[in-house]
Formats: C-alpha cells, sequence, structure tokens
C-alpha cells in the first residue's frame, strides 16, 4: 500500500506543496494534483480511492472536501493554513475529525477550538532546515504571491522600516503577471 498526496493546487512551490514533496521524500509517496486533472485521472483516483488500494493524504481544504465523499477509509486531511473564511475552515476541521482518520493541523495558531482526538498539530517544516541568523536584518518571504497573501502590505512596511535590511521575496503567483 502507497501513500498519496492529493493537493488542489499544481504549482511547484508553496507550504503544500514543500509539505508533499517532504512527505514523497520520506515515505516514497506519490503526489497528484487534482487542479488540472484529466477526467481518466478522476476515474482512475476514485477507483483507487472506493477500492482502498492506497492510503491518501489530502492537503488543503479543496482536496480534503473530496474526502466527504469516502468518509471513514483511513485518509489523513493537511490543513496548511486558515484559508480566506476562517468559520468555513473550522467547520471543515470539525466535519472532517469525524469521517478522517486525522485531520493535521500545520500550526497550533490554527487550533483556536477544541477539536476531537483526531485533529493533530504538526508544525510546519516547509522551511527545510534554514534557520535564522537572528543578527541578520534581512528577511525572506517564500510562497505564493498572491493577493490573500497581503505580500503587498508586507512591502510597503518594510520599506517603511529605517535601516531595514534586505526583504528577499521567493515565489510565484497572479501578482507577478500584473
Amino acid at each position: 500500500m502507497t501513500f498519496v498526496n492529493i493537493l488542489w493546487s499544481d504549482r511547484a512551490f508553496g507550504g503544500a506543496e514543500i509539505y508533499a514533496k517532504k512527505l514523497d521524500l520520506e515515505f516514497s509517496s506519490l503526489t497528484v494534483s487534482l487542479k488540472n486533472l484529466p477526467l481518466k485521472g478522476w476515474v482512475y483516483l476514485i477507483r483507487d480511492i472506493l477500492l482502498k488500494r492506497n492510503r491518501y493524504i489530502f492537503h488543503d481544504l479543496r482536496a480534503s472536501a473530496l474526502n466527504i465523499f469516502f468518509p471513514f477509509r483511513h485518509n489523513i486531511c493537511v490543513i496548511h493554513g486558515p484559508g480566506k473564511n476562517l468559520f468555513f475552515t473550522n467547520f471543515m476541521i470539525f466535519f472532517l475529525s469525524y469521517i478522517a482518520r486525522n485531520v493535521v493541523l500545520v500550526s497550533d495558531s490554527m487550533a483556536s477550538k477544541n477539536f476531537n482526538s483526531r485533529v493533530k498539530i504538526v508544525n510546519n517544516f516547509s522551511s527545510n532546515g534554514i534557520v535564522a541568523d537572528l543578527t541578520s536584518k534581512n528577511a525572506i518571504y517564500f510562497g505564493r504571491i498572491e493577493k490573500t497573501k497581503r505580500i503587498e502590505e508586507m512591502i510597503y512596511f518594510w520599506i517603511s522600516r529605517p535601516n531595514s535590511g534586505v526583504l528577499h521575496i521567493v515565489g510565484g503567483g497572479s501578482l507577478l503577471e500584473t
């Protein structure tokens, strides 16, 4: 039985993508992106889930929603962030905690509610071993460059700070296309 990471995103990097790549390396798992999956891929995926051929790890809320159609399997849902609507995120975590084997939150800041024992916190390890130099004035943002991430506010804040070092921004997204 193989672990299969299911993500909505088809990006090369981002929080969920790094997390899935780490699991790929640690557990020899596979990763499937739902965003541009052809119909034939959906058919194979649903068949495999129904036949319990693999263990599935659903990443982010959109991929985890697929787990709703296959309740009480030994699947794991990983929620990487609070999403755009905290109420909806909390509802999904609560609901998924009753139908999935485990729901993993990648930050204890997301665990503001008392969820049941199937909700686990495994802090995000997407820094890949990078350790901050607290004496440096430089900073790095690594992730999606999207309006929802409020990158522009971060840049304006950084510019307003006197003697701030260099702000490195690494990532991809729709703001780069405008």
